[in-house]
């Protein structure tokens, strides 16, 4: 098959286009959740009952997503484009766009080839829709010596990463439009790779802006464990500042209301409103660019806790009081 990369001109060793960080064109700390693939429809659904939360009506309008690909890809139409952008222009919901770089070159170069045809499908709206480009996440932590025992699947370089976020921000200049100077490109993962100077030190120069995923319960940590989650924030912050000042966004986290004990770590909806109280209202919400994990998802497994807000994607009463100072 014809390579994208190739198409476009661009070789393994492209310059990273960037020597200054560039501002999300969104005002103001971002408050939103994470969403995995769907439908149009559920998407639409979903951003409906996001906006309509009680509680925080209206404050919920931006959504960060993993990959530009819809389910339902095929050899014969690999890079089919997620159904996300007629839901969110019609909704007012600002898109933290993700491309998938675990699986190689072939499979990133769909999500290239799938981002271009967005440009082409919804470009004009994109100066208002699109508050940044995620390539990428936690594929460093996936890789790491405390990711890999986790088995999430594979991960990537921090060379490949870099070389993906040149491609993407070449198509970025290749639209003419100016996004590569008005849409910033970064990068998402954990806040112990953020901290890890092979990691850290290669990688912040490049980015527009820091995704940071932190978890307590995954440290087994209890949910009023304020220190679990700020301790990582501002270690990371520290190496930011210290790297020109590069945004840092907190682009998951929560705690489950359901699933397996890990040791102080006891998944349930009191917890969850805790660490929502403690964490969200006096540490995130208005203060940094948060997109929570997560609305809604399925019942707890084993290994597979449950962290949504909702039991329901159309339910707009959440398990528990989102009213900061509740």
């Amino acid at each position: 098959m014809y390579s994208l990369i190739a198409s476009i001109g661009l070789a393994f060793t492209l310059p990273l286009l960037s020597s200054a960080w560039i501002k999300s064109p969104v005002a103001g700390p971002i408050r939103g959740f994470n969403y995995d693939s769907t439908t149009a429809d559920d998407f639409r659904t979903r951003f409906t009952t996001a906006y309509k939360l009680a509680g925080v009506e209206g404050g919920f309008n931006s959504a960060r997503l993993y990959t530009m690909i819809a389910p339902g890809a095929s050899a014969a139409n690999p890079a089919p484009l997620l159904d996300v952008f007629q839901p969110a222009i019609d909704t007012k919901t600002s898109l933290l766009l993700g491309l998938y770089c675990s699986a190689g070159d072939a499979a990133f170069n769909n999500e290239l080839s799938a981002l271009k045809t967005a440009l082409g499908q919804y470009g004009d709206s994109f100066k208002d829709l699109v508050v940044g480009i995620s390539v990428g996440s936690e594929d460093l932590y996936r890789t790491s010596v405390k990711g890999t025992p986790m088995d999430n699947g594979a991960g990537d370089s921090v060379d490949n990463i870099k070389r993906y976020i040149g491609l993407v921000r070449q198509i970025l200049v290749a639209d003419g439009r100016g996004f590569d100077k008005t849409i910033p490109v970064g990068h998402v993962d954990t806040w112990q790779i953020w901290q890890d100077p092979t990691a850290a030190g290669a990688l912040i120069s490049t980015v527009d802006f820091i995704g940071l995923d932190g978890y307590p319960y995954w440290q087994n940590a209890s949910a009023d464990d304020v220190g679990a989650f700020t301790d990582g924030l501002a270690a990371v912050t520290n190496t930011a500042n210290n790297q020109g000042g590069v945004p840092v966004w907190v682009t998951e986290t929560g705690f489950p209301n359901a699933g397996d004990t890990r040791g102080p770590a006891v998944p349930s909806t009191a917890n969850a409103a805790i660490f929502w109280q403690n964490i969200g209202c006096q540490q995130l919400f208005g203060k940094v660019s948060t997109w929570w994990y997560i609305l809604s998802d399925g019942p707890a497994a084993p290994g597979k806790p449950s962290f949504g807000i909702t039991d329901a994607a159309t339910n707009v009463n959440a398990m528990f009081d989102l009213k900061c100072g509740s």
